[in-house]
This record gives structure tokens, sequence and C-alpha cells, in this order.
């Protein structure tokens, strides 16, 4: 029973640890933020191509912004759709200028980085945060290829792979960051090949281990009958 329940216990661990590496990362635009000096191609898409060597631009920091992965399968997804990182503006003084997009770069420690991932939507520039936020009926692109041709901001999400360890620095497609406000949030989680169960699922297994367990402990001290 004890080996049953055990059993059970690190099963339920191993969910809840795998839930537990859910990361938000809050990618601000300025007038502190980080960006790149190859940025200048435009505020959705850029001119930016995989593997590109760009240098970050860290306004108002000392360096970039990071976080390292191990090799795996990653999703991401928007993580605000409202507030300060819910959109970013590229010019302050020139509206409309509200827009959604963000680079991922692998980070070379030089304030040097190799462009692995461009993500943003496919819409014109709104005049507010929120108009940008709350845009739907718009296409979703990674790089210049079309990832959902008919989605919204708020349901961003798109996936990448890692082969190795590495350490990701995130800003957004602009080299000149003074002028701009707001920012980009995702919300970066490990892809989990094959079915999770839910929490109460596997709650009712849990439980079913234990009976399972006291009906073999039962029987085992049962007393035995011996014939007259």
């Amino acid at each position: 029973m004890r080996k049953m329940l055990f059993s059970a216990a690190l099963a339920v661990s191993s969910f809840f640890s795998l839930s537990a590496q859910a990361t938000i990362v809050n990618i601000s635009a300025g007038p502190t933020g980080y960006g790149c000096n190859q940025c200048f191609g435009g505020p959705l898409n850029g001119n930016l191509n995989p593997n590109d060597l760009v240098n970050f631009v860290n306004e108002g920091h000392s360096s970039p912004l990071t976080l390292t992965l191990g090799a795996g399968t990653y999703s991401i997804q928007n993580g605000a759709t409202s507030g300060q990182f819910s959109a970013w503006n590229y010019n302050i003084s020139t509206p409309p200028s509200w827009v959604w997009s963000f680079v991922i770069a692998a980070d070379n420690g030089n304030n040097t980085g190799n462009v692995l991932y461009t993500g943003w939507i496919n819409a014109s520039p709104t005049l507010t945060q929120d108009g940008t936020a709350n845009l739907t009926n718009v296409a979703s692109m990674r790089f210049n290829t079309v990832i959902n041709p008919s989605t919204s901001v708020a349901n961003f999400y798109d996936e990448f792979t890692l082969t190795q360890s590495t350490k990701l620095a995130f800003f957004i497609i602009d080299g000149y960051l003074p002028d701009n406000a707001g920012g980009v949030s995702l919300d970066i989680n490990p892809v989990v090949t094959g079915a999770v169960p839910e929490p109460s699922t596997w709650a009712m297994m849990i439980f079913g281990f234990a009976g399972m367990g006291l009906i073999a402990y039962r029987r085992r001290a049962k007393p035995a009958f011996l014939a007259a």
C-alpha cells in the first residue's frame, strides 16, 4: 500500500512541477526597455531573419532581458490583454502607432545575439493601446510566415524548439526607445507530449490506489481458519 501511495504521490508531484515551469516575460518597449540596433525595418515584422546577428539596445538597463531554457519545445502565448504590456507604441508623437510584436534571440553574452524568432500581429497600427490589444480577425505571424490567418492579439499562440539549453534575450522590433511606450508580455510554457490528466483525475487515481492497497492489506491481515 505504501508503495502504491508513493507512486501516486510521485506522479502528482511531477504533474505540478511541470505546470510550475510556466514563465511570464514582460518586454518593456520604452522609454526604457529592450530593442536592437538592427531593428529598424518596421515595428511589425521588421527586416530580421533567422540567425541574424543583432546588437542589443538596453535603454535604461545594464544588460538584456534574458531567460535560460533547457532543450525542448515551448509554447508562446500572449501574457497580458490589458495594461502596460498589452501592446507597444513605436512613436508616441505620431499616432496611430500601437502595435504588437516581439523578438527572441540566442544571447551570445557580449550584448549581441542571433535571432531565433520574431512574432507579430499583421494589422495596421491603432490609436490606443487597448485598440491593438483587442484586435480580432487578424493574422498572427512568425517572421513572414502566417501562423494563424484569423485570430486575435489576445489568442496569439505558437511553439518553438530548442535543441540545447539556451540563454534567450527578449526585445521589441525597434532600435530607438526614448519615444516608445508600453510593451509585450509573453507566457512561455513547456509543451508536454501526450495527454496530461487533470488534477481531479489525479485525485481519483490516488483514492483508487489507496483503496486497492487497503483491500490487499485487509486480505493479508485476515486470520486463517484451521480445519478441526
